[in-house]
């Protein structure tokens, strides 16, 4: 952990947003928002980054034996619910203290897989548009894009939530020549009638309706073209489909499908990439997609 990190963020500043978004439930609980503050003042004093305050985050670190059973699978419209018996159940609460205090930082859902950086910085992706999908705190897209040297011509943000606040930004923002943040936007039913060239879905599905998850994926469709490619993935005990091919980053597995011909192929993404990374303009890329994919599609895998 850096040491200086603490110098840069503000506790008040933390704390008002953290009860904007997830907690505005207790905002207006005095004895729940001197809690918080404590924490964070703590935290601070440890040298730590702000927690990321999210209620899904922090129930992966509960107890199971401890929280009720119509909580463990919990839809946005659940979480003023969810977040008022944190602070009100005593053993709970015990556990949200250590949760916040110790634990669910940016570091631990940093990007961490180098084959990324090597497809976001190929040559034929400089001057690409990115659409990041359900942003929530912006922390793994913010250290995925801070390793991009390529041009970014537009990044667009999207949050599930109108009171959710993106707090991590990428540093490297002279490379971003247009940067757009859309809530509420869900993936399920909205469209940005725009097409990207690169597409972060990650960590989303777990909060969509089998129905919704089949409309997500023709939206996602829908916003991107010939070559594209869709960053995918969630957390491991989350994947629930079939032989998983792809690789670990931070805490989630991560897939990689290609939008060829109107669908979207999976493929094994260091063969992908290293492929990819040899090729020095995007018509280059286009023209030889067709045989790249017959070496790196993952047999029996997604076509969507």
């Amino acid at each position: 952990m850096d040491p200086n990190t603490s110098d840069k963020w503000d506790v008040e500043d933390i704390l008002q947003k953290i009860l904007k978004n997830q907690f505005k439930a207790i905002a207006n609980k005095k004895e729940y928002v001197d809690f918080l503050r404590e924490i964070l003042k703590k935290r601070k004093e440890m040298g730590m980054e702000p927690p990321i305050a999210a209620v899904p985050i922090i129930l992966r670190h509960m107890p199971k034996e401890i929280i009720p059973e119509h909580y463990k699978n919990p839809k946005y419209e659940d979480f003023p619910e969810i977040a008022k018996w944190m602070f009100t159940d005593e053993r709970a609460r015990k556990h949200l203290e250590n949760i916040l205090l110790y634990t669910t930082g940016h570091a631990e859902y940093e990007h961490t897989n180098p084959y990324l950086d090597k497809l976001l910085n190929a040559k034929p992706f400089d001057g690409m548009k990115i659409l990041d999908i359900g942003t929530a705190t912006g922390s793994y897209s913010a250290s995925l894009l801070n390793k991009v040297q390529n041009n970014i011509q537009k990044l667009v943000r999207t949050n599930l939530s109108p009171y959710l606040e993106v707090i991590h930004h990428p540093t490297n923002k002279g490379r971003i020549k247009d940067y757009v943040e859309v809530k509420p936007f869900n993936i399920a039913k909205d469209v940005i009638p725009e097409k990207f060239d690169v597409v972060i879905y990650k960590d989303i599905e777990k909060f969509l309706e089998e129905d919704g998850r089949k409309n997500a994926w023709k939206n996602i469709k829908e916003m991107t073209n010939q070559g594209s490619i869709v960053i995918h993935g969630g957390q491991v005990e989350t994947v629930g489909y079939g032989r998983y091919v792809g690789f670990m980053d931070g805490e989630s597995a991560i897939k990689l499908l290609v939008h060829h011909n109107g669908k979207l192929v999976e493929v094994e993404p260091e063969k992908f990439i290293n492929e990819v990374s040899k090729i020095g303009t995007k018509n280059e890329y286009l023209k030889r997609l067709p045989e790249i994919l017959k070496r790196t599609r993952v047999k029996h895998g997604r076509v969507i």
